[in-house]
């Protein structure tokens, strides 16, 4: 029983470090484009959060200090969004 609970355990780590390592690269993909438009068209960045609906609040408290800093708090809101709509779709498909 304990082996195939150990095998078990392995199995969720195996697939948690690929999910994370999935979830970083899709962080640094999205950062550089976030970056690109802090850089070069800031009010097509704001019209894309809007659309994505990040909470004013939330992308308001990403801006502050440079710029690479700024493209990976909005990367990191935007990615969250993302699932928390997957969920909500998720649960309510189910019903």
């Amino acid at each position: 029983m304990e082996d195939a609970l150990l095998m078990e355990a392995g199995s969720l780590l195996t697939q948690y470090t690929a999910i994370e390592k999935k979830w970083e690269e899709a962080k640094a993909e999205l950062q550089a484009h976030v970056l690109h438009l802090l850089e070069t068209n800031l009010p097509a960045l704001y019209q894309l959060l809007y659309k994505i609906d990040i909470a004013e609040s939330k992308a308001r408290q990403a801006f502050g200090s440079d710029t690479q800093t700024i493209a990976d708090n909005l990367s990191e809101l935007i990615l969250q969004r993302i699932l928390e709509k997957a969920k909500t779709r998720l649960a309510y498909k189910n019903k």
